[in-house]
């Protein structure tokens, strides 16, 4: 019960530290399932942009020593507040389920982005220091 446990803690943190891997698999296995190639990159954005989200988070506090759970969390009801407010204006109806879908596809390409510039940063930063 032991071995099994430590597998998945590291399978877990492994997929939390490289997401851009999970990304990948997640797509491979999908566009294999579905045969369809943009239904296999939504699904690899919708299921591993928790994993970039808690990657950047990682890593921030790793390079600045700073938690940025607050940030995250206003980040994410300053962007759902804009989309509810640009769809009352153009549908003078608010789908919160598309809301969500459009919250979530930004946050990946939020954090995706922030996840490679940390990572650029952190090696600079670390190759700089030795």
């Amino acid at each position: 019960m032991k071995n099994l446990s430590t597998f998945l803690v590291y399978l877990i943190s492994g997929l939390i530290t490289v997401p851009l891997l999970s990304t990948y698999l997640v797509y491979f296995v999908s566009k294999k399932t579905h045969r369809h190639q943009w239904r296999a990159v939504h699904q690899a954005v919708h299921y591993t942009n928790l994993l970039y989200i808690i990657a950047v988070h990682i890593i921030v506090q790793l390079l600045f020593d700073y938690s940025l759970i607050w940030l995250i969390i206003i980040l994410h009801l300053l962007i759902l507040t804009i989309i509810a407010i640009y769809q009352r204006k153009k549908y003078t109806d608010i789908n919160m389920f598309l809301g969500f879908k459009l919250l979530w596809r930004i946050s990946f390409l939020i954090f995706f982005t922030s996840y490679v510039i940390l990572i650029v940063y952190g090696m600079i930063k670390y190759i700089w220091l030795m």
